[in-house]
């Protein structure tokens, strides 16, 4: 026969012998509700997340310029597709890239290349146009991901990172602790 878990006079859920089971006080929740507040910062403006860890491993192989061009693409990226491009869709170019940033275009090609090599962005040709897309396992944008951009960097060493983490944190997560909520 299983004890209540009760929160609020409701009772949420049964624990029975065995369960773990974590007492938090109820005037301790509430607390950390009103010292704890949030506000909006964004203002409706979309941001990215890196994950932890990427961006200092990023900051350490890539060149200063590397790393502005870096920036510069990670700015552009789309929600969603993480294909690279200007508001109105245009996709940006290495010539749009090298006015923007004052640097040469020979240049410009050169650390593209390097971001290819290190799977940081991807390089599509489509009729005459190249389309570049960033790795959606170095940073978020948005909560979803189209499957093909996951399929494009699946195999990249950042995809393996992300996993890797995803599996250590669902071990630590799945506990076996339920957390009572004490009136």
């Amino acid at each position: 026969m299983g004890r209540y878990v009760v929160e609020d006079g409701v009772i949420t859920q049964e624990a029975y012998p065995g369960d773990r089971i974590r007492i938090e006080r109820k005037k301790t929740l509430e607390f950390l509700n009103e010292t704890l507040s949030f506000k909006e910062v964004n203002n409706g403006r979309v941001f990215t997340s890196f994950y932890n860890g990427s961006l200092v491993d990023v900051t350490k192989m890539l060149t200063s310029q590397e790393m502005l061009v870096f920036n510069y693409m990670m700015e552009r990226t789309w929600l969603r597709s993480y294909h690279v491009a200007y508001g109105n869709s245009r996709p940006v170019t290495r010539s749009s890239i090298a006015n923007a940033l004052k640097i040469n275009v020979t240049s410009v090609d050169r650390i593209l290349n390097k971001l290819i090599d290190k799977d940081i962005i991807a390089k599509v040709k489509r009729g005459h146009r190249i389309i570049y897309f960033a790795n959606p396992y170095i940073m978020k944008k948005g909560d979803r991901i189209n499957k093909t951009i996951e399929a494009m960097f699946c195999d990249s060493v950042w995809a393996k990172r992300v996993h890797e983490r995803e599996r250590i944190k669902m071990d630590t997560e799945d506990d076996g602790i339920k957390t009572i909520v004490m009136g």
